[in-house]
């Protein structure tokens, strides 16, 4: 009688080594609780990136930053708390919820949920605005006054001075150095490119060129209240700014 094949978990991968080095092994990980553990065999590069939850929580589909959005066929969509980079599956993530997830709400990965007490409480900076991370917002048209051409009131015109630090940062710093893992996943989630011209490939807008030049991505700071200041900062503009 034969032996059954070890085989990774992964279902992108499937491979039925642990690794090509000599050092490599299998390795079993824990999806679930303490309490009810969902243990799982993966081969030694897959391991690498559950440890760094780089996998949805439902399906336990491993992903890297270098894996193009679709590479897998489904839809992903990022979780919204200030210290988690996970991607989650739209697909499971509504299947679990029982309905569609709300386009327009802010999302919030499974663990993050479980933790969200303990989070809440650690963070003392203001709520975020609700706009979802995987909404396909076009900053040029979002960044336009509205049709009275009203301007942005008192109030308005105090928060954006909080945000203020963005453009009096110089940029100085090649855009092509940046980590591509950062600057792929700003695009990822909010799609901050312009359309294409003629056989030109597409690019940041400008703004958001010169966000990632100043290097004031920290760990720390959302992409949403990065969004949240870039809006404010246009919608202070002046005439008199454009001249």
């Amino acid at each position: 009688m034969g032996v059954l094949a070890q085989q990774c978990f992964n279902p992108n991968c499937r491979r039925r080594s642990p690794g090509d080095g000599p050092t490599c092994r299998w390795h079993v990980r824990n999806y679930g609780s303490e309490e009810e553990p969902q243990n799982v065999t993966l081969c030694n590069a897959c391991k690498i990136n559950f440890d760094q939850r780089k996998y949805c929580p439902y399906c336990v589909q491993i992903y890297r930053d270098k894996d193009p959005d679709n590479f897998d066929g489904k839809e992903w969509r990022g979780c919204d708390t200030r210290s988690c980079r996970r991607w989650v599956h739209v697909e499971c993530e509504e299947t679990a919820a029982g309905g569609p997830l709300n386009p327009r709400e802010v999302y919030i990965c499974p663990t993050c949920q479980q933790n969200k007490c303990a989070t809440r409480k650690r963070d003392k900076r203001p709520a975020r605005s609700s706009i979802s991370p995987r909404s396909s917002l076009h900053f040029p048209a979002a960044f336009s006054s509205d049709e009275g051409g009203s301007r942005a009131t008192g109030a308005q015109r105090a928060d954006s001075e909080e945000f203020n630090e963005y453009s009096k940062r110089s940029p100085g710093v090649d855009l092509s150095k940046l980590e591509a893992s950062s600057l792929k996943r700003y695009k990822r989630t909010f799609r901050l490119v312009e359309p294409p011209a003629g056989k030109d490939s597409e690019r940041l807008i400008p703004v958001v060129e010169e966000h990632f030049a100043a290097q004031v991505v920290q760990e720390a700071e959302t992409l949403l209240s990065f969004a949240h200041s870039v809006k404010l900062r246009a919608a202070c503009r002046t005439p008199a700014d454009d001249e």
